[in-house]
């Protein structure tokens, strides 16, 4: 993992265990103004990574830097962090506005400087209208405002959210993704966990992929997508086409079924995985006699729609996606259990090297 300049969190060796679940080893950094995601399925870890940062959970080893400052066992209310709780753990018997001075009353802030910082995060988050009303009021997406507000208020280093999109619906998570947006944009340093592949792009500078209490792969979003370290990375990201693989010493590539694909260049006899771009593969009822270096026949196992075009999976030994338009969907008729041809160029072969092969 590269180091990164200017960091404002450092999380070195970070070890909790519980009974039944242990967290370990877990090191990474967040830059000054960056918006990191830690990405993993439920029960991997990434609440507890949250929870030990703010001071919720004990450290069994490992340490915390906040700012050049080790925070491993610093008493809750001295780390300068925010946590957003999934549950948004708003005081119902507190105004909005209540709610979101809170924090600053007991920081003692005058009634003045209160107010003033109180209708900016309310603008920033366009509940301004919403400052006299009484939780009970405000539906689940003004709640979780609020509650950001209120973390907000005291100018945290870091800004952690778990989860924050779990409980809206999709209007509401488009506009409170554009919030954290532009929290971001202002030089807030953002850690968000999520177990959701599409959530974490479409916000994250860097992601760091979890799983089983160890984190396995960080990059750009990029980086993870397009070279997942694993085959448990490329399913949570969403990947198709992608297998276990060795490459044979030259341009051939050996699937573990004993399958053998081109590629287009060179690699050094190694193992790893081989991925396939559904948008390469072609389908067709007729042999293609074409430049395509790699040339299939199968039978289509399943078929269906996506706001990307079909998606068709085919049985040619091992199971391959194709992405489609309508248009061709319909003229090949694609169906389960036809026969079909499978063509890719060898530039549509990419192969993953792995330090910890899969066979």
């Amino acid at each position: 993992m590269k180091a990164v300049s200017n960091p404002v969190l450092q999380v070195k060796g970070l070890s909790v265990h519980f009974e039944g679940f242990s967290l370990r080893d877990v090191s990474f950094d967040v830059a000054a103004g960056e918006y990191f995601v830690i990405l993993g399925l439920s029960g991997a870890g990434k609440t507890v990574i949250m929870e030990a940062i703010a001071g919720l959970i004990p450290c069994k080893g490992g340490i915390i830097v906040l700012n050049g400052l080790d925070i491993t066992h610093a008493p809750i209310g001295k780390r300068r962090v925010g946590l957003l709780f999934q549950d948004y753990a708003i005081f119902p018997h507190l105004s909005v506005y209540g709610n979101i001075a809170y924090a600053l009353r007991s920081m003692g802030f005058s009634r003045s400087d209160t107010g003033r910082r109180v209708a900016e995060l309310a603008e920033d988050a366009g509940i301004t209208h919403l400052l006299r009303r009484k939780p009970q009021t405000l539906s689940g997406g003004e709640l979780q405002r609020v509650a950001l507000c209120r973390t907000l208020a005291h100018d945290p280093e870091v800004l952690l959210l778990d989860e924050p999109f779990s409980a809206l619906d999709v209007a509401k998570k488009d506009e409170f993704r554009n919030i954290l947006r532009s929290i971001n944009k202002s030089g807030k340093t953002i850690l968000h966990i999520t177990h959701d592949f599409h959530e974490a792009i479409s916000l994250a500078h860097r992601i760091a992929v979890i799983e089983n209490g160890t984190l396995v792969q960080t990059g750009t979003p990029e980086e993870i997508f397009r070279f997942p370290a694993s085959d448990f990375i490329a399913k949570l990201s969403g990947v198709r086409n992608f297998y276990p693989a060795r490459s044979e010493g030259d341009r051939n590539i050996k699937l573990s079924n004993g399958s053998v694909l081109i590629c287009v260049k060179e690699t050094p006899g190694a193992e790893g995985y081989v991925m396939i771009s559904p948008a390469g593969v072609v389908l067709s009822e007729i042999p293609l006699s074409s430049s395509m270096a790699n040339n299939l026949t199968g039978i289509i196992a399943n078929c269906f729609y996506t706001p990307n075009g079909y998606e068709v999976e085919v049985d040619a030994g091992f199971m391959i996606t194709a992405i489609i338009s309508p248009q061709s969907f319909e003229k090949l008729n694609i169906h389960p259990g036809k026969p079909i041809h499978v063509a890719f160029k060898a530039s549509a072969v990419h192969f993953v090297p792995s330090s910890a092969g899969p066979f």
